[in-house]
């Protein structure tokens, strides 16, 4: 394999919303009892101190990438390398 960017297992929270209508009483229970925690696999393509580049895809044969997030570092909870 080409590719020797960092393979890792991540999971974020992330970032939910809710278009309906609710009043106070509702949203606050909804914002109580909604998961947001986002588990991946994929490749560092970049890291900085504010976030990192992450791509859930790989082609080896065109050495493009896919399933690209730009996660911010305050959102990450759990970082693991993965050795292949």
């Amino acid at each position: 394999m080409k590719n020797k960017l960092k393979l890792v297992y991540i999971e974020w929270g992330d970032a939910i919303s809710n278009t309906g209508w609710m009043n106070k009483e509702d949203i606050l229970k909804w914002g109580e009892n909604n998961t947001w925690l986002v588990k991946n696999i994929g490749w560092v393509i970049k890291e900085t101190k504010l976030y990192i580049l992450l791509a859930s895809k790989y082609s080896e044969e065109t050495n493009e990438y896919g399933l690209i997030h730009k996660i911010p570092r305050t959102w990450i909870k759990v970082m693991k390398t993965i050795k292949i």
